[in-house]
């Protein structure tokens, strides 16, 4: 095999980024060059790496642009110029013109990238999509991830998975019929667009720009709104162990979880890093299990639902929390916290879940792949929020965790959940029979041979 220059466009949401980091890192050792380009301003994590950066900044000056008008003149005012900011975004050739300028001989895009995607496909550039979730393709008897279906084992079952696929269908395909008639496509007609575009109008009009037949290379029949292109390869970044069993599409292949446990993030400064191993270390010295408890970084977060959780640890003085807020919640609106709770904006989440004896999470994939990783038991509490269903009740149909929807996760059904957690000899051992096959995936290489394998194709 002949080492390759990459470019990997990634959205730069930090979880998944932290995966792209991992993947980098890996195929950097095997000799590769990998070059980063984001719309978001993620210089610090990809610097830390070790990796260059491409900061793709039209679409944030459009914002910062917009955003100016609408604070000077109001929204109404404000929406001529919106118009004009997003159709020069549309005619843009700033993801084409880069990718060009460092000529590599293979894309790695991140598959919400939908721009990125529309605009390098003239390049004949080789391509591999990337993504963080499960199964995004229909397939019999599969549910679609934003539910908390089940594998269907009864007619009715296999009923109420079909009509959640048809739904969604029938949603996207008024979507799609109303065209610019809805509330929120004439917001988004009025204002600029990220890289991502999970709009399908604006997709549609990128791939006009850019004279794409969307009809020869994309699909919207399925989970991932706007659209899948079902003829370029797709990497999952998880274990096909963990998913529902069904039959994947050949062009799909789960590389297992990606993780990176000496990642440093620059978020976490010293002074709460010596925080968090004072915690620890005094935690340890009482014989105090260690539960850790994150609703990410994404969502905005709930201090009710934090304060649910300290208050059973206020009575619960054996046990011990980490809560890390993600900068999403105000630490002082938790209120006093007693001494075995320790809040975090930022915490360091792989050096926490490697002490941890349970976590409690979102539902979110990249902590779900972690918790997995470091053998941890996790109560997931989903709020419904894109593919955390899903994922959470694949964690519980697995029986790796629980899964609890947020609004029944009362501060007993979590002091219950937690004790059971803390004692589960199943869960213990299912994890580690995963944990098994997740280092099978690393030792086997699975993701570095399908880049190799694009390469070579190409290089042939």
């Amino acid at each position: 095999m002949c080492m390759a220059r990459l470019v990997y466009v990634a959205h730069g949401l930090r979880g998944s980024l932290y995966t792209s980091l991992a993947l980098a890192k890996r195929l950097r050792d095997d000799g590769h060059e990998v070059t980063f380009i984001t719309f978001r301003d993620v210089s610090a994590d990809v610097s830390q790496a070790g990796f260059d950066l491409v900061h793709l900044s039209r679409g944030d000056r459009a914002f910062a642009t917009f955003r100016s008008e609408v604070e000077r003149r109001g929204k109404l005012r404000a929406t001529p110029l919106g118009i004009r900011l997003r159709s020069r975004l549309i005619g843009s050739t700033e993801v084409r013109d880069t990718v060009q300028q460092i000529r590599p001989d293979l894309l790695i895009i991140d598959a919400e990238m939908h721009a990125a995607i529309i605009a390098t496909r003239a390049l004949c550039v080789p391509t591999v999509l990337a993504i963080p979730w499960f199964s995004t393709f229909r397939a019999p008897g599969l549910p679609p991830m934003h539910t908390n279906l089940r594998p269907p084992e009864t007619t009715l079952d296999r009923l109420r998975v079909e009509a959640a696929w048809e739904w969604e269908l029938v949603k996207r395909f008024a979507d799609r019929q109303l065209g610019w008639l809805s509330a929120p496509a004439l917001r988004q007609a009025a204002r600029p667009f990220h890289l991502n575009t999970p709009n399908i109008r604006t997709v549609r009009a990128l791939a006009r720009f850019h004279n794409v037949d969307l009809s020869t290379i994309a699909s919207w029949r399925h989970w991932m709104a706007p659209y899948v292109y079902p003829d370029i390869p797709l990497m999952t970044f998880t274990a096909h162990e963990m998913d529902f069993p069904h039959e994947r599409p050949a062009m799909v292949t789960s590389v297992g979880v990606v993780i990176d446990e000496q990642r440093r993030e620059p978020l976490v400064t010293d002074v709460t890093r010596t925080r968090w191993q004072s915690f620890r270390d005094r935690a340890k010295a009482d014989g105090r299990p260690l539960i850790y408890a994150s609703m990410g970084s994404l969502q905005t977060g709930d201090a009710g639902f934090y304060q649910r959780i300290v208050s059973v640890f206020t009575r619960r003085k054996e046990w011990a929390l980490v809560l890390g807020l993600g900068a999403q919640a105000d630490i002082g609106a938790l209120g006093e916290l007693p001494d075995n709770v320790l809040a975090l904006e930022y915490a360091p989440q792989l050096e926490v879940l490697d002490s941890a004896a349970v976590a409690i999470h979102h539902g979110g994939i990249g902590t779900i792949n972690e918790c997995a990783w470091f053998e941890v038991p996790s109560i997931a509490s989903s709020s419904g929020f894109v593919d955390e269903p899903g994922t959470a009740t694949r964690l519980d149909y697995h029986g790796l965790g629980l899964s609890i929807d947020d609004a029944d996760l009362t501060p007993q059904t979590l002091d219950s959940s937690i004790e059971r957690l803390l004692s589960d000899r199943t869960i213990a051992g299912n994890l580690s029979q995963l944990r098994t096959r997740l280092t099978a995936y690393r030792t086997d290489r699975i993701a570095e041979k399908l880049i190799a394998d694009q390469i070579d194709q190409h290089q042939a």
